[in-house]
Order: C-alpha cells, then structure tokens, then sequence
C-alpha cells in the first residue's frame, strides 16, 4: 500500500470520531432544547401559578376590609350598596362584590342586578356561615354542557362578624377569570404558547389567546388521564384542543383553589421540528464535509507530501554523495516535509533568530524596570540578606530623600525603623509565603504609609503609598460627623431620617418629646403609622412627586397621634439627601410643633368669622331700616310737588323750598344706607362704557359749585376733557360722594376739582382747605359711621357713609382710591379711572315741562298715603289715574274701563303676601305684553330684583323726586309708542 493511500485511510480513520462526536452533540443539543423548552413552559405555569394565588391573597385581604367596615356589618341594605357603588370605581372590573345576610340573600352589590339574589346552597357561603373562614367555592357544578362564558367565574366567600364574635354575614365575590387576559396584556406569553386554566372537573375556564368553542367546555374524555389527580408541577406531551400533539406544562393551584390546574402549552412541532431539521441539515452537511474531506486529503497528500517526500529523497542521496551544497529546494514549503528542509537550509538563520530573542528579552525587563520607575506607588526589593536590590524613584521621594539607597541594608539606610511596626510585618512577610499588608505611622517622615509585602523566594518586593492626606480627610470625617450628631441631637426642632419605605432610620430626642415616643421605639415605626389618617393621603402625593424628582422638597402642615392618643399639630419640611456610602437615597425631615399656633389660628378664624356675621346682621338692619323710611319720604316728596302749584310766592315758597331740600337731605341720607347695603348684598352690577369725563364733572359742578360759594368758599374746576371707562352712574356717585365729604369739612379756603393723566389711567382729584385728617384715622375713614371732629355726630355733617361708600364703589368698579392729608390743613383725595375710547357726541334732547297729555295711569300701593300722593302728582301732570291699594282692586275697576291702561306703576310688596310683578303679569294678560310697567319699592334686597327682571320691569327705589319719576316714565312711554309705531293699533278693550 503507497503512503498515499496509507494516509487517505488515516484521514478517513480519524474523521469517523469527529463525524460521531458531532452527531451525539447534535442529539445532545435537541434533548437540551426539548429541556430548556420543558423547563420554560413550567417555569411560565408556575409564574401564573403564583400570580394567581396572589391574586387570591388581595380578593381576601380585600373582603376582610369591607367586611370589618361598620356600613356593611351594622348599615342597611341601602347603605352598604351605597358603599359598594363608590367602592366599583376602585375594585378591578373582572371582581363582583357582594354581600349577603344569614338568611342567605343578597343585601348589596357592585352589580346592581345581583341585589336580592339568593344564595342557597352555594358551597362558599354555607362555609363562611358556618365558621370556616375563607372559603373558595366551585365554578360551576359538574355538567355535561357547556358553560356559557359569563358564568365562568369564581366565587369566594368571607364570614362578616360582629364585635361580639358571633357571624351576621358573608362578604363574597365573583372573580371573572377574563382577569387572566388583563394581567398578560402587559407581560404577554411568547408566540405560540398557550395558557389554559382547569377546574376540578375539567371545565377550560379561560384560555389565552381565546379560542372560540374552549371556554366553558369540558376537556375531551380521552388523552387528558395524566391531569387528574396532578398533585405537584410537571410537564407532559399531551394531545392539544385541535388533536395536535403539544408541550404542556401544568401546576395545581394552592390557597383553597385544590383540583384547579394552570397549564402552559406550546405544539411540539413548532418548537421541535426546527430543532429536527436543523439537526438533519447539520449530519448532512458533516457527509459532505468528510466526502470533500478526503478528496482534499488526496490532492494535498500528492501536493504537499509525495512530491516533497521526493525532493527530500534525492537531496538526501546527493548529501551521501557528498554533495554539501544540495538543497531540497522545499524552504517555501508549510507542510511538516517542507519545514524539514527550511530547517537544513536555515541553520544559520535559526542562530541569528535565538540571539534576536535574547535581545528582545532584555529589552522587555528595561520596560518593567521602566514601568516600576514611573508608577505612583513607591517601590523597593530587598533580598533575604536584608539588602535593598531596586527602589524607584518614587520610593525615593518618598522615604529616601531622593537618595538612591539600592545595596545598602535596611538596618543601615532605616536605623530608626529596626525596631517599628514596618520591621515586624516585613519579618513576618518574609518569612511566610503570603502576602502582608498593613498602615502604619512612619516618626521621621511624620507620614502614614499603606505598605503591601510580596515575599518571594529571592526575597521581599515592598509596594506602598503615602496615606497622610487620607487619613486626615477621614478624621476630618469623623469629626464633621460628631459636629453633625451633636447638632441633631441638641436641635430644638425634631429631625428625623427615613429611608425610601418611609421607616425611621434616625430620630432626635425632640422629635421623641413631640411625639411622646421612645427613640428605640420609632427606630420600628414608619411615618404612615405615625401620621393623622386625614392627612396622610395629601403628604403621600408630596413624597411621590419628592421621590420621583419632580420637587426639589416640601413642607406641609399635619397631625400626628402621640403615644398618648392625642394628636400635635406639626409643620414637616422633608428633602432627600444621597447617602455616599450606600449610595441610596433617605429623607431628613425638621419637625416643628405648631400646636400652640394652631390654637391661635383658630381662635382668630372664629374671631373672623364672628366680625363677618356681624358686618352682615349690620347691612341687613340698614336695608330693613331704609325701608320703614322710605314709605313714609316718599309721600312726602309727591305731597310737596303737589303743594308747589298752590303756594304763592312769597314767604310760603320759601317754606316750600326748604322743605324741598330738607327731602333732598333725608333722601340722600336713605340713599347712603342703601348703597351700604346693595353693594355689600352683590346686588349692584356695573354697567361699563367709554364716556366723556366731563359729562360727570360739569354736573358735579352744577350742583356743587353754588353750594361752595354760599358757604364762602374758593370753587376751582380744571377742564377734563378725557374719555373714560367706567359706569357713568357709579363713576359721578363716587366723586360726589368725595366733593360732598370735602365741602362738608371744609369751612373756609378753597375745594378744588381737577383731571390728570397718568399713563394709561385718569386720576380725578378732589383737594379741598378742611380740617384734615389725623394719621391714625387714614385707614378707618372708609369704615360706616365714622368721622373726623364730629364727636356730637352733627347731622348736617352727614352720617359717616360717604367714605365707606366710595371704599365699596371703588372695589367694585376697580377705580383706585388714594389719600393723603396734613391734620389742620386739608386733604386730598385721587381716583384713578382708566382711559376709554373717544365717543362722538349725542345730541342732547331739549328740557320739556311734565305733561301727560290725558295718558291712562295705573297706580297699585297698598299704602294709602304714598297711593294718594302719587296721584295727585300725576293728576297734576295732566294725566288719567286709576288708583287700587290691591292687584284684585286694580283689576275690577280696569275691567269698568274701556281704555287700555298707557303706563303700570306699582307697588313690589301688597297685602297677604302678594307681589307687584303679579298686577303686571295679570295686565299683560289682558291688555297684550306691550303694556309699559314699572315697580316703584322701598325693598332693597335682590329677590325683587331677580323677580322684576324675570318679568322685563324695571325697579324704582324709593323715595324718588317727582323729576326723577317723570324722567322714567317718559322714558317707558317713549320706548312703547316706538314699539307700538311698528305694529298694528291695538283694539279697545270694552266694559266687561
């Protein structure tokens, strides 16, 4: 046999084990993948296993929480489904509460539908009724048909009981198992698998992903044996619901669920049959790799061992020739012939070669020696003579003094150390085998030095550094740290750390005084069992956004129980810290009691709230007492416009007029508490528009000016020629208001009246030369019923409203009043109005004398004598009055009339509890809604309000000038024929 085919069989001898150690290692890799495949399909049921069974633990927890609450223990059947409403929002929605009463009933429900059901016989209930605590019932009773799937649920049942021990109920609940696909909607199985739940009679309660035609079905008779009686984990190949053949791995459920399996399966050919193929690809890819194997065995053996076998043939002859110079021309060969003939044929080389390495050996220990030099470390060697053999140079800064003691011995370079710490532990190294490292002080150098010995067996290699500054960084430390201790135990605030859990890491003796505990005993205690229930879950939200990084810190104001049961008030400012040496994060808290403040904000709370009772009791007793007046004021006003046609002139108008303005007076002091109380009631609403100033200031000036000059004084009014916005009606009441007070006071000089602009606003200024004001009393002028050198309270002086009004007006309208005075020498008072838009000027209608023209006047008022003196007013403006003290009177005599009523005024409040808007109602009725109205009252409250704009009335209070009541009715009656213009004429009404 040639060598070649000699090597040929040696190539197909030693490819037969590797073709047999590749083919057992991939049966070997399947047997592990069909393992790992078993072990991930148990680990995956036991997982859900356990997830349900903690699923079970929470449905219990949570029935015993519901079923020690007093509504669903002691409570009603309304009560308890009350309760149970508002607790669905929080319950997950696969859960069915419900609760039943010994009779064995439903009594409430977080299914409304289920209230009143019974439960006779169900397994759960008749345990918890009968003492056995938590119970788990069936799914359903065996049956050979299958389950709808809304009755696939499972029901457990918890006894209720009284505080004397004895059972007045059962809490239970109805776990849908869809809950299943809501716990794998976030951690979902991998492709492929499947998850099944059994009960102990085999009925699929769920199954993910859903199958049509699985849920509530009964497993088949046959293939499914090795389930029943499955007491522990494990994983078997059974036929799947299709009759395919599937992994499975099934574990029966604990916590009282026993006979119910959770199974995981996977169909072997999808994890298997890739496994099986890969595995033929491979085995046929080792048959064609040996096959290639020998033919290129074949090829290299004629090409790199045959003909080389040759060449090394007859150079070996020729050398027995003596021909020295032969070469076998293999030098640029690689097989092992090859290297054979590049070893003859380079000799020389392979010297050259070794005398290189040696070179290159020396110049690797000049690198090491190099590095040693250079490193932070010091480093020395010592043999077992004790003579130093190498120090670098940073062993010579550092304990040499920059002297090269290399060849001297310890004892001679160290004299002072034979005796030291250094000494022993080097002897110590030395003479052992292992590694010695220590810290040591070193006197002459004033220095500490980590130092570690390496024995060798030519002797000691010594590494150290210098670890002064460390040391003293670790003292300082220290010292700090006691600083920081002495300060957080004598801090007369409370300090308290706490980890992430909120458990107390670290409390002062303040805080352990504050909270009546022991420090032993709050080191066992957390926050949350400290912390007053009402408050605990707003400080919850604080320290979710803390620990979440969203607030840097917080402080909030709360309750905690002492160990005596009585709460403290405490204000907590809590931070996290970063402890270095956990590098965890914990929480500092300062302590602060507050009681003592508390106390003090709940007296001046109450105080507060006693002075606003009081200011409102006050503003009611105004608008009742306006009232009583204003009946009464009002007669007057019309009697005396009445008279003033038939008093000569003479003594008699003189009288006359002054009883006018002795009305005027007494109406501007009604008007005063009227607006006291209307704009403390909310009941004004200002009308806001841009206006010309000036249309407020010229009045003021018409009415005021000769005012001034009859009393002596100087009357100064600069042109304002702005355009503000505002509410013209309450705009002119507040600067009135300021130009009465100031001529009120002001008894010799001057008042003057003037406009600024400042910026975007008009500062309207009232000056004047009065007494002044006293420091003290800036800021009580605008309180009622205050005044300023008025102690014999003068009524010509006012009653002390005109500030207070113009303090509430000015709130209102938000129109910033400013003051400021020199007792003796005069005030002056700023209101800043903003500017408005320049308006085109309309043109003002002329002045026409009162003339009724023989209009048809309805007059309601229950009281007579207002009645009557507002008839005789309109008699004497010409106009046709009917009269009627009641809406039935007003309505019978207008039933004997034959014209349609022009204008209604009436009364708000009548006899026997009626209303004027229902004399309007009425008329309407009859006469069509066109009919103008109005309601003339003294009522000052907002339901007349309210009342009369429901019915499109205007209201008029009294008392009110015949002026002001002509303007108004002129105002209605031309508003109506402008209406009636535009529509047909309305027919008369006959007598009916």
């Amino acid at each position: 046999m040639s060598l070649l085919h000699r090597l040929l069989l040696l190539v197909f001898l030693a490819l037969i084990p590797a073709a047999v150690i590749e083919i057992d290692n991939e049966v070997q890799l399947r047997t592990a993948r069909e393992d790992e495949v078993r072990q991930t399909i148990l680990r995956f049921a036991q997982l859900f296993a356990a997830e349900q069974e903690r699923m079970m633990l929470g449905v219990r927890q949570l029935l015993f929480t519901i079923a020690q609450t007093p509504v669903v223990r002691d409570g009603s059947p309304a009560d308890c489904q009350e309760f149970l409403e508002r607790l669905r929002l929080g319950i997950p929605p696969y859960l069915r509460v419900r609760i039943a009463g010994p009779e064995r009933i439903t009594r409430c429900t977080t299914d409304p539908e289920g209230a009143g059901q019974p439960l006779h016989g169900q397994p759960e209930v008749e345990s918890a009724l009968d003492g056995a605590g938590f119970a788990i019932g069936s799914v359903a009773a065996p049956s050979t048909e299958p389950l709808p799937r809304e009755a696939v649920a499972l029901p457990v049942a918890l006894p209720i009981q009284e505080v004397g021990g004895g059972i007045v109920g059962t809490a239970g609940a109805l776990i849908d198992f869809g809950w299943v696909t809501h716990a794998l909607a976030s951690r979902p199985l991998p492709e492929g698998y499947a998850l099944t739940i059994f009960d102990r009679s085999g009925v699929v309660l769920a199954r993910v992903p859903d199958r049509p035609g699985t849920v509530g079905h009964r497993l088949p008779t046959s293939g499914y044996e090795p389930l029943e009686g499955l007491r522990a984990p494990a994983v078997m190949e059974l036929p799947g619901l299709d009759r395919q053949p599937r992994l499975v791995g099934a574990v029966p459920l604990g916590e009282g669920m026993d006979g119910m399996l959770v199974a995981v399966s996977v169909e072997r050919g999808a994890v298997l049959v890739p496994i099986e193929r890969a595995m033929v690809r491979a085995l046929s890819v080792i048959g064609v790799v040996m096959l290639l194997t020998l033919l290129a065995s074949w090829w290299g053996a004629d090409r790199f061992l045959r003909r080389p076998a040759y060449a090394l043939i007859e150079a070996a002859r020729r050398w027995s020739e003596g021909d020295l110079s032969a070469r076998t021309g293999l030098a640029d060969g690689r097989s092992e012939i090859g290297m054979l003939g590049r070893a003859f044929d380079s000799m020389a080389e392979a010297l050259q070669a070794q005398a290189q390495a040696q070179a290159a050996a020396n110049a690797m220990a000049h690198k090491a020696a190099s590095v040693l030099s250079s490193t932070t470390d010091g480093v020395f060697e010592i043999d077992r003579s004790w003579r130093i053999t190498f120090m670098n140079d940073r062993a010579r800064a550092l304990i040499g003094g920059r002297e090269n003691l290399t060849g001297r011995r310890m004892r001679d370079a160290f004299a002072d150390s034979t005796n030291s710490v250094f000494a022993t532990h080097f002897q110590r190294a030395i003479a052992g085998t292992e590694t010695v490292a220590f810290e040591a002080f070193y006197p002459p150098r004033q220095a500490w030095y980590a130092v570690r010995a390496f024995p060798s067996e030519d002797g000691l290699a010594v590494f150290f550094q210098d670890v002064t500054d460390l040391r003293r960084a670790e003292a300082a430390r220290r010292h700090s740290e006691a600083r920081f201790r002495a300060v957080f135990e004598l801090a007369a605030v409370g300090i308290e750390r706490l980890d992430r859990d909120g458990r107390y890491l670290d409390v002062n003796a303040t805080l352990c005084a504050i909270l009546g505990y022991r420090r032993e005993e709050l080191l066992e205690m957390t926050y949350a069992d400290l912390t007053d229930p009402a408050d605990l879950a707003m400080e919850e939200v604080l320290l979710t956004h803390l620990m979440a990084g969203v607030i840097p810190s917080y402080a909030i104001e709360k309750r905690c129980i002492r160990r005596d049961g009585q709460p403290v008030w405490v204000r907590v400012t809590s931070s996290l810290s970063p402890d270095a040496d956990l590098e965890e994060a914990y929480r500092i808290s300062i302590v602060e009691d507050i009681s003592e403040r508390k106390v003090i904000e709940g007296e001046l709370t109450a105080a507060k709230e006693e002075a606003e009772r009081a200011n409102l009791a006050k503003s009611k007793f105004l608008a009742a007492s306006s009232h009583d007046l204003r009946q009464p004021l009002q007669s007057l006003f019309f009697f005396s416009a009445a008279l003033a046609d038939f008093v000569p002139d003479g003594k008699g108008r003189d009288l006359l007029r002054r009883l006018d303005q002795g009305l005027d007076s007494m109406k501007g002091l009604l008007d005063s508490l009227l607006d006291v109380s209307r704009l403390d009631s909310g009941a004004i609403t200002p009308t806001l528009e841009d206006f010309p100033v000036a249309a407020v200031i010229d009045a003021i000036d018409a009415a005021y000016a000769p005012l001034a000059t009859g009393k002596g004084l100087e009357w100064r009014l600069e042109s304002c020629d702005a355009t503000v916005r505002s509410d013209r009606t309450l705009l002119a009441r507040l600067v009135r208001n300021l130009v009465d007070n100031a001529l009120r006071y002001t008894q010799s000089g001057m008042i003057r009246l003037r406009c600024k602009e400042e910026g975007g606003r008009l500062a309207i200024e009232v000056q004047d030369t009065g007494i002044g004001i006293p420091g003290d009393h800036l800021e009580r002028i605008f309180e009622e019923f205050h005044q300023v050198g008025n102690p014999e309270r003068d009524r010509a002086l006012g009653l002390g409203l005109g500030l207070a009004i113009v303090r509430r007006l000015s709130l209102l309208l938000d129109h910033p009043v400013e003051v400021r005075s020199v007792h003796g020498r005069g005030s002056a008072f700023r209101v800043l109005v903003p500017l408005g838009e320049a308006q085109p000027a309309a043109a003002e209608a002329p002045a026409t004398a009162p003339d009724g023209r023989g209009r048809f006047a309805v007059l309601v008022d229950d009281d007579a004598v207002v009645l009557l003196g507002l008839r005789t007013v309109l008699t004497e403006w010409g106009y046709t009055v009917l009269a009627a003290g009641s809406a039935d009177q007003a309505m019978e005599r207008l039933a004997a009339q034959e014209r349609r009523p022009d204008i209604l005024i009436a009364d708000y409040r009548l006899r026997e509890g009626r209303v004027g808007t229902e004399v309007v109602r009425r008329v309407r009725e009859r006469y069509g809604a066109g009919v103008p109205a109005m309601i003339l009252t003294g009522e000052t409250g907002t339901d007349s309000l309210r009342d009369a704009a429901a019915h499109g009335v205007p209201v008029i209070h009294k008392p009110v000038t015949p002026r002001q009541l002509w303007s108004e009715v002129e105002r209605l009656l031309g508003a109506s024929e402008g209406r009636e213009g535009r529509r047909p004429k309305p027919i008369k009404i006959g007598k009916r």
